[in-house]
């Protein structure tokens, strides 16, 4: 096999490779005084089981009725939309760091409709009743005028699973924490090693 053909055939296989194990990654992070959630990706739904539909907003929320404790989020546009209900996928059954009924609707949203329901009982991933398996997902949400700790976003990477084989796929969800602030004694010694660096360079040049 000549190499352009070589290339071609390997440039194929990714391709294919790419479509049978598509992911979706949902990023929180604090953007100055606001909140904002991101996701793109494509979802492979041939491993899940459709279970009817619910109507799904912009929105995230925490609750614990009868032992059964869980968090839910909804990604995109604030206003209600239906989306159908997919069962069989596994994953952690909370993100965040409050279970009391809490619920806050995002200030604005665009592009498709991501939703997950994770609790102790099960785990229900949401989408456009439209949506076609495989089909690119853009979206986002923000929350304003809040933080990460104010909506009981707990940082940390959480990862639903389901299917096998060339069925596989799996929703991502990092929840990132704010940004460090550097201790005052990280600015000294910076101060210091930029002083050492002209003094370095002042004795070189005498040299």
């Amino acid at each position: 096999m000549k190499f352009k053909q070589w290339f071609v055939a390997f440039v194929l296989v990714l391709a294919v490779a790419s479509i049978s194990n598509a992911s979706v990654v949902i990023n929180f992070n604090q953007v100055g005084n606001d909140v904002v959630a991101t996701g793109s990706g494509s979802i492979n739904t041939s491993a899940l089981q459709v279970t009817g539909g619910a109507q799904v907003a912009g929105m995230l929320a925490y609750w614990s009725v009868f032992g059964n404790e869980g968090s839910a989020m909804g990604i995109g546009p604030r206003n209600q939309i239906f989306s159908l209900q997919y069962l069989n996928m596994t994953g952690p059954n909370s993100f965040n760091t409050q279970v009391f009924g809490s619920t806050f609707s995002a200030s604005s949203g665009t592009g498709d409709r991501i939703g997950l329901f994770a609790g102790t009982q099960t785990e229900v991933l949401f989408l456009d009743a439209n949506y076609e398996s495989g089909a690119l997902l853009t979206t986002s949400s923000t929350w304003a005028n809040t933080t990460i700790d104010a909506l009981y976003l707990k940082p940390g990477t959480y990862s639903y699973t389901w299917g096998s084989d060339t069925n596989a796929d799996f929703l991502t969800v990092n929840i990132n924490g704010p940004a460090a602030v550097p201790e005052p004694s990280t600015y000294a010694l910076f101060s210091l090693g930029l002083g050492g660096l002209a003094l370095w360079k002042r004795r070189r040049q005498k040299a």
